[in-house]
């Protein structure tokens, strides 16, 4: 009698957990993982959906950052529309989103934000407007810690120095 009553658990406990778990399968409409205005007459920023990560260390910090960098620089020569650029650049600005930077990072991060917001329409306005950059202590710290992170390889965000023409 005991085996009969296992069996019968071992069988109906992942009947149990399909049903409690289950969703309508039948509902073909995916969640969207990132949510915009559509009748907005002006860019908003796209928004990710839950909390955001972090706060993140400042290594953690620089794999974004480097991340979205590389993937727009790859999309620059890649893409052969505006749209597919301004797709990169709304994804950049999702990963942005998505994570709580260092603390004092925090006022250069959205600044950060914003100015890829602003140039969604017309992406390849970033290659001529000027990007804001953290205090210079923030961004002394940042950049030693670039050539220490993988997605920062080909990218140095912080370590460029404009006025050097590097």
């Amino acid at each position: 009698m005991p085996r009969f009553l296992a069996l019968g658990f071992l069988v109906l406990l992942p009947l149990a957990a399909i049903v409690v778990c289950g969703g309508d399968d039948d509902d073909p409409t995916p969640t969207p993982a990132v949510s915009e205005t559509p009748d907005s007459a002006t860019t908003s920023a796209p928004t990710p959906a839950g909390t955001p990560i972090g706060p993140l260390t400042d290594v953690e910090y620089l794999a974004v950052i480097c991340s979205g960098l590389e993937d727009y620089t790859a999309a620059i020569i890649r893409e052969q529309t505006v749209e597919g650029l301004s797709a990169v650049v709304t994804d950049y600005v999702v990963s942005l989103q998505a994570v709580l930077p260092p603390e004092d990072v925090a006022d250069f991060h959205n600044q950060f934000i914003a100015y890829l917001t602003a140039a969604i329409e017309s992406p390849t306005d970033l290659l001529a407007t000027p990007r804001p950059l953290p205090p210079d202590d923030v961004r002394d710290r940042l950049a030693g810690k670039e050539e220490d992170v993988e997605e920062c390889r080909n990218a140095r965000f912080f370590a460029e120095r404009e006025e050097d023409d590097s």
